[in-house]
């Protein structure tokens, strides 16, 4: 009883990521009682929802996986800071460079979210 409970919750979740991103901002600011630090930890934890539910959008949609191709979209964007970090500092820093990628892609799955979101329900 307790698994299909727990199983539900992650569902909607991961189905529904602007309501993880909500609750846990919402925890985060009670905790940090900082608005823009729990943005950013909430945007962080909520990233992998956004990635889901995109693809299963995407799933949906066009019938195809397209699990491959956000992967090699962030690799890219990677490719891109850290060639960005070199030319600039003449250094790399990869722990910056995964948090840029990791949050440019929030805010990438954020949007084309809510645009197939919108998508499904006119379709």
């Amino acid at each position: 009883m307790t698994i299909e409970i727990v199983a539900t919750i992650i569902a909607i979740l991961a189905t529904v990521p602007v309501i993880t991103f909500l609750i846990l901002f919402f925890i985060f600011k009670a905790r940090t009682k900082k608005t823009t630090r729990s943005i950013q930890l909430a945007a962080d934890f909520s990233a992998l929802f956004f990635i889901i539910a995109v693809s299963t959008l995407f799933y949906i949609l066009f019938e195809n996986h397209f699990i491959p191709w956000i992967v090699v979209s962030y690799l890219i964007v990677l490719l891109i800071v850290l060639f960005y970090q070199y030319v600039k500092n003449e250094e790399i820093i990869i722990n910056r460079a995964l948090r840029i990628v990791w949050r440019i892609g929030f805010i990438m799955m954020f949007m084309l979210y809510v645009l197939l979101f919108l998508i499904t329900i006119i379709v």
